[in-house]
């Protein structure tokens, strides 16, 4: 030991004891910077034996300086110098220079204090795409924001001095901590239509996307869990979830968006406990989460128990095609389970399986970009175009049919959406399931009526679906005779 030589030098007959002496003797190395932080200090009984003392005194000596702050203990491991050291005696103020006795002369023992935490190259490219819009002469790409032309400034700030002006109060007062009642009310009608929430209870306002995310990782993840997130993905995601302690590793992304297939592979080595992507508009490739690759992504979350975080911020970007249904529309059903704390009994349980119909009805206008114009939703009343209510109410029937016989929530038995799409291009002679939804045409009125208006054709087509979740397998081309059999009979 290097202070080996020093410790011989203990007055064995002072007025001070063995113990405080050597106490002091460390306390001083590690204030001088002669024992560094995390460095680690001999075991109880070598000390013992370095300065000829009882196995004893050496424990004593350790639990003082950890009383003191200087030194941790971790069994099994041994004892080190804390990362952070109390303020030396030196550095303590005896009073005047304007500042009272018993306080350090200066704020450099703060530093001591901070966690050293080096930064990470999501921390470094988050800082530079942030600072990179005030730069002035950069298109800071990186960043998502607009162009400062396209914010409505002046409108915004006459809207607020007209706040001030009608309720100053508003300008000062907290809010509930969810957010403001009528945006959570407003939120939640947008949530309706696209398919991220049902209500107001739901909402939880944030001061950004960013916010947001990093909310959701401190709440799920720790220090050891593992989390997958796409590569490449925004910086501010992947800062989040490093930030928690996490493992995080990538997950390809191609022009079907994330690798589903990668994903398979990483679950089959790791518990993964949240998977981190933006599967519509997905930043900064732009590609969505191919509809084959949505469903296993939600089976593989139902199966193997992990949580899904779909960041919307660009959902609704796009050069051309229909804007997609947001993930959450068809998430699997996962049980809740409320513990009791202090004696670990479950005191209530129950699934979020919704139990209850849940339909969106289109319209293609007569077009074939799927799934079209939204025209009806559940709970909504009729709205006169009689193919969309009829795919509408039949839908519901159908529901009712297999929830009631069969004791099946929906097609997939989770409470899988129903979605419909009537008004399939002009004088479509048929109907069919296509994988994720009902689609419908309006008939060429000579030899076939609209599609929509038997229920059978309807029962038919959603049939196909319960077979192919049924069966697990693939929806692809020709159903097959066995299919069409099985729909037949159902149907």
């Amino acid at each position: 030991m290097s202070h080996k030589l020093k410790m011989l030098d203990l007055e064995r007959d002072g007025e001070v004891s063995i113990t405080q002496q050597l106490v002091t003797l460390f306390a001083t190395a590690i204030d001088g910077g002669e024992l560094a932080p995390g460095e680690r200090l001999p075991a109880t009984r070598a000390l013992a034996a370095d300065v000829s003392v009882n196995h004893l005194t050496a424990v004593r000596v350790y639990r003082r300086l950890a009383e003191l702050g200087y030194v941790t203990s971790a069994v099994g491991r041994g004892t080190f110098v804390r990362q952070r050291v109390p303020v030396p005696a030196d550095d303590i103020n005896a009073g005047g220079g304007g500042r009272a006795a018993g306080l350090p002369v200066n704020d450099d023992w703060q530093l001591g204090m901070l966690a050293v935490r080096p930064s990470t190259y999501a921390d470094d490219m988050l800082r530079d795409s942030l600072h990179a819009p005030l730069a002035g002469d950069a298109i800071a790409l990186g960043s998502g924001y607009p162009d400062p032309a396209l914010c409505p400034a002046r409108e915004l700030a006459e809207m607020a001095a007209q706040i001030g002006r009608d309720t100053p109060q508003a300008i000062t007062d907290y809010l509930q901590v969810e957010g403001l009642p009528e945006l959570r009310e407003r939120l939640a009608e947008i949530g309706r239509e696209v398919g991220f929430a049902t209500s107001a209870d739901e909402i939880l306002v944030t001061t950004g996307a960013r916010q947001g995310i990093d909310l959701v990782a401190r709440a799920v993840l720790g220090p050891g869990d593992v989390a997958v997130v796409e590569s490449p993905t925004f910086a501010g995601s992947l800062a989040s979830l490093q930030a928690t302690g996490a493992r995080v590793l990538p997950l390809p992304v191609d022009a079907d968006g994330a690798d589903i297939d990668v994903l398979e592979k990483i679950l089959a080595r790791h518990e993964v406990k949240l998977v981190a992507l933006q599967e519509s508009c997905q930043n900064p490739t732009g590609a969505d989460l191919s509809p084959a690759r949505r469903s296993r992504l939600l089976e593989l979350a139902q199966t193997r128990g992990f949580f899904v975080v779909d960041d919307g911020v660009y959902a609704k970007l796009r050069f051309d095609g229909a804007t997609t249904q947001r993930l959450r529309t068809d998430a699997p059903s996962m049980p809740v389970l409320f513990v009791d704390a202090d004696s670990g009994k479950v005191i209530w349980e129950y699934d979020n399986l919704q139990t209850t119909r849940n339909r969106r009805t289109y319209s293609a206008n007569n077009g074939s970009n799927l799934p079209g114009t939204l025209r009806r939703t559940e709970g909504q009343g009729a709205t006169g175009d009689v193919p969309v209510d009829d795919a509408h109410d039949n839908a519901g029937l159908t529901y009712d049919y297999y929830f009631t016989e069969q004791g099946r929530d929906s097609y997939n038995g989770a409470g899988a959406t129903m979605t419909s799409t009537a008004h399939y291009r002009s004088n479509y002679d048929n109907a069919f399931w296509d994988g994720t939804q009902l689609v419908f045409g309006d008939g060429d009125g000579t030899v076939f009526d609209r599609f929509t208006k038997p229920i059978d054709v309807l029962g038919h087509e959603l049939s196909h679906a319960v077979t192919q979740y049924t069966a697990d397998l693939t929806y692809q081309g020709q159903s097959g005779a066995l299919n069409e059999s099985m729909s037949d009979v159902c149907g």
